[in-house]
């Protein structure tokens, strides 16, 4: 394999070469979050079997947040995926299944790992393999790093914009709030990753667009809702709006207003720290609202036509809301 510095390796991984120690240590060393997209993935009953999985439900009881993204069969004889979804969902790990995901790929807060390797002893011991990996904090030179996460991060943004549309996952009651839950904690540690005042600015010239959007679902379950279901999208709008109000309001008095004129200002950290936790808040706002709104059960059809089509409307303004509300920097 090739390096340039002791922060990246890429290139073949040649019949014999193991990287399965590495591939395990970039589950082990993450702080925050851990999103696997796959295809295929060594899985028996036995826990000594499934060490990958094993460390995955360990990450979660410490509290790291876990997605996988993989398709919910495989077109072979021998398909575990039904396994592994309800051992997911049973063991706290977000999934979101798509039958066209055919990449490989591991991003940690830390570290990252994208390749043609799938996640299985045979791949990461005996297979011939292109890889790259990469200890992306550590990099000195992470614009190319950066790029990459937010190319990863657009595409799960895609994925969840898609949800209502992937019927398959409703196969498995509950897994879909349990991924939108996730989520909605997940995707704040991912923006992180790529400090920019550009957020920020962009977050202050698009809040009437934001607040536009949100009198516009008001308006919607206004003329086409009974009075129980309007009084409950309209407090969840309204506590979207205040939180997006915290976050402008602080953003415009302590980080960039008229009287800012360089991009490049020097933050203390406390100031970083707080804008964060303010855009948590708000995506948790919108998380909220997702997680009530799309389990509304009308005439007793679940899931009803009122809550696909309200769902669809929610995770177009939390897209808008989501993409303007990048959080600055890893405080």
């Amino acid at each position: 394999m090739i390096t340039t510095n002791p922060y990246s390796w890429w290139g073949i991984k040649n019949t014999g070469d193991d990287i399965s120690e590495y591939m395990m240590d970039i589950v082990k060393n993450a702080n925050q979050f851990i999103v696997v997209g796959g295809y295929n993935f060594t899985f028996r009953d036995s826990a000594a079997a499934r060490p990958f999985f094993e460390a995955l439900t360990q990450r979660v009881r410490d509290g790291i947040k876990v997605l996988m993204l993989f398709p919910p069969n495989l077109h072979a004889r021998f398909n575990p995926q039904p396994r592994i979804i309800r051992y997911c969902f049973g063991n706290g790990i977000a999934v979101i299944l798509n039958h066209q995901n055919h990449s490989k790929w591991l991003l940690t807060d830390v570290q990252m790992y994208y390749g043609s390797s799938n996640f299985t002893t045979s791949s990461w011991k005996d297979k011939v393999e292109v890889i790259s990996l990469h200890d992306h904090a550590d990099l000195p030179n992470k614009r190319w790093a950066l790029d990459t996460i937010q190319d990863f991060n657009q595409f799960l943004q895609d994925e969840v914009r898609d949800f209502s549309n992937r019927r398959r996952m409703l196969d498995y009651p509950g897994l879909l709030a349990n991924t939108i839950g996730v989520w909605g904690g997940l995707q704040p540690l991912i923006l992180r990753l790529n400090p920019s005042i550009e957020k920020v600015k962009s977050t202050l010239s698009n809040y009437d667009k934001i607040q536009g959007t949100l009198r516009e679902q008001v308006s919607y379950w206004f003329h086409n809702f009974n009075d129980e279901l309007f009084s409950t999208v309209l407090r969840l709008s309204y506590d979207i709006s205040s939180a997006v109000d915290r976050v402008c309001e602080y953003g415009y008095g302590n980080i960039y207003n008229e009287t800012v004129e360089k991009d490049d200002i020097d933050l203390r950290l406390g100031v970083i720290n707080t804008y964060n936790k303010l855009v948590a808040g708000a995506h948790q706002a919108i998380n909220d609202s997702i997680k009530i709104l799309s389990s509304t059960e009308i005439d007793g059809l679940y899931p009803s036509q009122v809550s696909t089509a309200n769902f669809n409307r929610i995770t177009e303004y939390q897209s808008i809301i989501y993409n303007r509300l990048g959080g600055y920097g890893r405080g």
